[in-house]
């Protein structure tokens, strides 16, 4: 059960990296490691060289963060369920 105390201490700093790059904080903030491998990749929304660009950017850089936020909420849940059916061994 090392996973959660593990996204509860990268969520802020996921977050603020999410926030720093042009992208919402709390769509980014539950995404853990892979949100932030992903987000390594993405480019700076904040610096585009169009309005509509940089919208666009950020639609789709928060799409995928709340996309992976969701799935790793999904595999916490799952986790969490096999951990108290095995009886918290």
């Amino acid at each position: 059960m090392v996973l959660i105390p593990l996204v509860a201490l990268l969520a802020p700093l996921v977050g603020w990296f999410a926030h720093r790059k042009g992208y919402s904080f709390p769509l980014w903030m539950l995404s853990g490691l892979l949100g932030l491998f992903c987000l390594a990749f993405l480019p700076f929304a904040s610096t585009a060289s169009t309005p509509a660009k940089s919208g666009r950017l950020v639609k789709i850089g928060n799409a995928i963060g709340a996309c992976i936020s969701v799935f790793t909420v999904a595999i916490l849940a799952g986790l969490i369920r096999l951990y108290i059916l095995s009886g918290g061994r």
